[in-house]
């Protein structure tokens, strides 16, 4: 009996009892914005963590839709990144919101920032103060170039990230008009965001070894550049400097993306082997192709791509994209339907049929479907308890019943400005 036979007996429930959730005795303060820290608070929420998200009125996330005070509580970015999480305002630029500060991270685990370096600084909230207060708290610091280096106090966001990094120029074509080609998913961020969380529940582990907090200095740079490792060694070994090549491949036969039938629908092909390439040209009922000493090369495919894209595309053009992915992928070559959001959310069978979307009751948006978690524990899969916080819903609760506050001592804290 193999693992598959195993698996057939793990039932993966999404509806779990909250004290199962693996990380529910954890408590979380985040001093964030933009995308990387969020999504490491994001992650641990996700599993049960007791996130409290430090936000200001005064200066907002961009995310939260910056001084656009209306977009506040129905941002889709922040709305994404900030589920399973409690909003308390604090004016940090006020010893009274600093005091609260601290008192919130005395008592919690974990303290997740990604402000510019000296911030936090600035109000006695970085880890050398922070550890004061508590010993044995695990910090995590994101920035874009790290904590230390020539660069560390420099601002950056995703996508500029991601053009230092050299993976936009990667991503373009060969004689495009502008020198990089930009997917606007801030690569950077997200990457770093779960590296962070992976960086986090290993310190933890350490702490419950040893007792000891630390700080982790992540640098969202060094998470976006790691995937890029096989083209650096190909430049040290081979002096091989890798320029765009649009939808080409250095190893595939055969790779592109063809027009399908219907208005801007598309298909991915890639042929990486003799064996499909000898599939593929039954499939497009082009034994012909076999006999050519011409086309029996990798090298002389390429001499003849235009001729081969040409076919491909006649076969293509009179298909659906799906057709096209579901007739190659039964012959054992790779090809996948070019999906947009409307695709994703209405057609993609595979993702409907793992459950992958649900449904959220969001405060200003109304029900809506978004992404669950991209991975399952069988176990303790984790979910999403609430959705993301209107700004500052969660000052009451947290300065009385987490802080033991007075109500008059918060109704003072509120007229005086230090909960805005």
């Amino acid at each position: 009996m193999g693992w598959e036979d195993d698996m057939k007996d793990i039932s993966f429930d999404n509806q779990v009892v909250a004290d199962t959730r693996p990380l529910s005795d954890l408590r979380v303060v985040s001093f964030t914005l933009g995308a990387a820290g969020p999504m490491v608070a994001n992650c641990l929420g996700f599993f049960g963590a007791d996130v409290f998200h430090v936000e200001s009125r005064i200066r907002p996330d961009g995310h939260r839709g910056g001084h656009n005070s209306e977009n506040w509580n129905k941002s889709p970015t922040f709305v994404k990144l900030h589920r399973n999480q409690k909003s308390i305002t604090l004016n940090l630029s006020d010893p009274e919101g600093v005091r609260i500060a601290k008192e919130l991270v005395n008592i919690s685990d974990v303290v997740v920032e990604n402000f510019r370096l000296g911030v936090l600084a600035k109000w006695g909230l970085d880890y050398s103060n922070l550890r004061l207060i508590r010993p044995d708290l695990v910090m995590i610091s994101l920035r874009g170039f790290g904590s230390t280096g020539p660069y560390d106090k420099y601002a950056t966001w995703g996508p500029n990230l991601g053009a230092l990094l050299g993976m936009t120029h990667l991503w373009n074509y060969k004689d495009a008009n502008t020198p990089t080609a930009e997917a606007r998913s801030q690569h950077p961020d997200f990457m770093s965001g779960v590296c962070g969380a992976f960086a986090v529940m290993s310190a933890l582990i350490h702490r419950a070894r040893t007792g000891e907090g630390q700080w982790i200095d992540a640098a969202q740079i060094e998470a976006g550049a790691v995937p890029l490792g096989p083209l650096y060694m190909d430049y040290l070994v081979n002096k091989r400097d890798h320029q765009p090549s649009g939808n080409n491949s250095h190893s595939a036969v055969i790779q592109g993306v063809y027009q399908c039938e219907g208005k801007d629908q598309w298909c991915t092909i890639s042929i990486e082997t003799e064996e499909q390439w000898r599939d593929f040209c039954f499939v497009l009922e082009k034994h012909e192709w076999l006999a050519r000493e011409d086309l029996n090369t990798y090298e002389g495919r390429i001499v003849n791509k235009e001729e081969i894209d040409a076919c491909i595309s006649e076969w293509t053009e009179v298909r659906s994209k799906y057709k096209v992915m579901e007739t190659l992928q039964a012959s054992g070559i790779l090809a996948a339907a070019v999906q947009d959001v409307e695709d994703l959310l209405k057609k993609d069978v595979q993702l409907r049929d793992r459950g992958f979307f649900v449904e959220l009751d969001e405060p200003e948006l109304g029900v809506i479907q978004t992404e669950g978690f991209p991975t399952r524990l069988s176990e303790t899969p984790g979910e999403y308890q609430t959705p993301a916080p209107l700004i500052g819903q969660h000052n009451f609760q947290t300065l009385k019943d987490v802080l033991g506050f007075r109500e008059e001592e918060i109704l003072r804290l509120e007229q005086y400005g230090a909960l805005y």
